[in-house]
């Protein structure tokens, strides 16, 4: 059972859910040949420095990114959004359905997007590496148009 089953509320149905695209991966791939050339670049005596920077940046850089491919996850309910981008608690977030003013797809290549959600107070809110991020954005309204439908009825 994922964090987002279990931070449901009774009663509370998922009617969309999407996780974080492996495009994620791309930013560890890129330090990773940067770090590469700049020790094929330097004289032999520099090298050992390459090596300490692969060590010490890349693979924690990597265990992050990788753990937030493990657990990202993203749901629409019929109140909430919920967002888990990463392990750490400050990862998780919960937007409330009528407190969504807007959401838009910033950006989208090969099925990976960017989400910017627009809440009430002018607060953004982006979810970037997320799988088809159009479908999200298309649960998202039309959760909050349920929600204003039955708050109107």
């Amino acid at each position: 059972m994922t964090y987002v089953d279990r931070m449901l509320l009774p009663g509370e149905k998922i009617a969309y859910r999407t996780r974080l695209h492996p495009m994620i991966y791309v930013k560890p791939v890129l330090l990773f040949a940067a770090l590469a050339v700049l020790g094929r670049v330097l004289p032999p005596d520099y090298q050992p420095y390459a090596a300490v920077l692969l060590l010490v940046i890349l693979l924690p850089y990597t265990f992050l990114v990788s753990s937030a491919h493990a657990v990202g996850d993203i749901a629409v309910t019929g109140q909430r959004v919920m967002l888990r981008q990463g392990p750490l608690a400050g990862q998780f977030s919960h937007l409330l359905l009528h407190k969504i003013v807007a959401a838009e797809v910033g950006s989208n290549i090969a099925g990976c997007g960017t989400v910017r959600i627009r809440m009430a107070g002018n607060v953004q809110r982006s979810v970037s590496f997320v799988r088809d991020p159009a479908a999200l954005v298309e649960a998202i309204k039309r959760g909050r148009d349920q929600l204003i439908a039955q708050d109107g009825g």
